[in-house]
């Protein structure tokens, strides 16, 4: 059977330039102009005050105007050039330590997520007693890291009966290198309503450069670790997959005087009616 959108093949990008595979504008995007939900390559900002117009950065708890501002330009990123960076701090009177945007977008039952981190060495996940964070929402937690490993997160509240898909791993892995190598990861995830009562769901995790170089296309990558998991018999309601939250929720506060960052790259939803399988990983987890 055909591929319902129109394919393209962007050339390779010239030594230093942002990688066109991760532009917003790439030719498999141009050419299927109604598949791009949301997003963000970066490539537009040139200060803090341009990201900070964007309003998609927020903190949980109200905290002041000063504190919601914890994300900055960083512009000399070797991979991604353009991108943003963001600080968790004490839990202490008006510091925040949550930082996340809320983009929700309805009509769309099948939702591709792609979103890429950074971490700088020494960051960590530690709140005492309660030290989970979560790494990024869609319409449920997709990921979420408490102490070294990433955590099992359904059931998911639909009801019905869930079980993993065959081919994915029983567990989400551990934590190995993110928090000291200062290099890019990936995650890309994968939700559909498939009917009324059917829920599914997976999630691919990688590390993505090795000396600030992305290791190569989604399509032939060694992935750290590839999950999924059904709902059936359950009430799956309609046009409710776009829903993005890329954040740091801590579960807890850090200590006083405390301060780590991390920074984000490119991140976008593509809707998977309009571009079934646009990293040609679909069919890995079935």
């Amino acid at each position: 059977m055909s591929p319902n959108y129109v394919l393209s093949i962007d050339p390779p990008p010239l030594e230093g330039a942002f990688p066109e595979d991760y532009s917003l504008t790439r030719s498999l995007l141009t050419a299927n102009p109604t598949a791009l939900v949301t997003g963000e390559d970066w490539q537009d900002i040139t200060s803090n005050q341009d990201i900070w117009d964007k309003n998609i950065f927020h903190h949980v708890s109200g905290e002041a105007l000063e504190d919601t501002l914890s994300c900055i330009h960083e512009p000399s990123d070797p991979t991604f050039t353009n991108t943003v960076k963001c600080f968790q701090r004490d839990g202490s009177a008006l510091k925040p330590w949550t930082v996340s945007g809320t983009r929700v977008h309805t009509g769309i039952n099948k939702a591709w997520y792609r979103w890429t981190m950074k971490f700088e060495n020494g960051f960590s996940n530690s709140a005492g007693g309660n030290n989970c964070w979560k790494v990024f929402f869609g319409e449920h937690r997709i990921i979420e890291a408490c102490g070294t490993a990433y955590q099992d997160l359904f059931p998911h509240g639909y009801g019905g009966s869930e079980a993993k898909l065959p081919n994915s791993e029983t567990t989400q892995g551990n934590i190995v290198n993110e928090y000291t190598d200062e290099q890019w990861y990936e995650w890309i995830g994968y939700q559909e309503r498939v009917s009324s009562t059917h829920y599914r769901a997976r999630v691919w995790r990688r590390k993505l450069t090795t000396a600030d170089v992305i290791d190569g296309p989604a399509s032939s990558a060694t992935w750290a670790n590839r999950w999924g998991w059904e709902t059936t018999g359950a009430t799956v309601p309609a046009n409710d997959m776009a829903k993005i939250q890329p954040g740091v929720n801590r579960n807890g506060p850090m200590g006083a005087g405390d301060e780590q960052h991390w920074f984000w790259g490119p991140l976008e939803v593509l809707d998977g009616d309009v571009i079934t399988d646009p990293y040609g990983i679909e069919s890995q987890i079935k």
